[in-house]
């Protein structure tokens, strides 16, 4: 593609990630390529607790019930939220925005990444050295790290098995950071 846009001087991302533009062939083509990292920071740390209630909740297949024509309450009970363990796998600005939230709303917080320092984690926030440590201690775990060599199909078996039956993965990053038939 890039080599057939004579024209192209700048690809533009919306947020942080690359990982999907050829930087190389940019590069040889003279095109500029830029991010905006930090602009979706909140919408993304919004929609990963969305979807922390959605499933504990039940709120998919509720719906789908409700679409239906049905309304057995007692078919979808939810659980709270409230002192259950959040998992943050990095630091960055999203997670950051994630950990707010998750503290308004009364979640405990547990942090996995090699690359913050101790004083950068929000007071009260458990600190893990060991990725499969995190998910151990997570009711839920959520995903904020960019997908590169040292994170790609990081959450495998051991981590999946380490959350348990009941855990949940919510994956906002990139889908190479799942190891996909370990999930399956």
């Amino acid at each position: 593609v890039i080599e057939r846009a004579a024209n192209l001087k700048v690809i533009a991302k919306h947020g942080s990630g690359l990982d999907n533009v050829d930087i190389e062939a940019a590069s040889e083509h003279g095109v500029v390529v830029c991010n905006t990292p930090g602009v979706n920071s909140r919408s993304v740390a919004e929609h990963a607790i969305a979807l922390q209630f959605a499933v504990r909740r039940n709120l998919a297949a509720a719906d789908r019930h409700v679409r239906a024509g049905g309304w057995d309450r007692s078919a979808f009970v939810g659980y709270e939220l409230q002192d259950n363990t959040l998992g943050l796998m990095g630091f960055g600005s999203i997670a950051h925005e994630t950990a707010a939230i998750a503290r308004g709303i009364g979640l405990d917080l547990a942090v996995y990444d090699p690359h913050t320092s101790e004083t950068d984690l929000p007071t009260g926030t458990e600190r893990v050295h060991d990725l499969t440590d995190l998910f151990a201690v997570a009711d839920a775990v959520s995903l904020h790290v960019p997908l590169v060599d040292g994170t790609y199909h990081a959450v495998s078996t051991a981590e999946f098995e380490a959350l348990g039956e009941h855990g949940i993965l919510i994956n906002t990053s990139r889908g190479g950071v799942v190891d996909k038939d370990a999930l399956l």
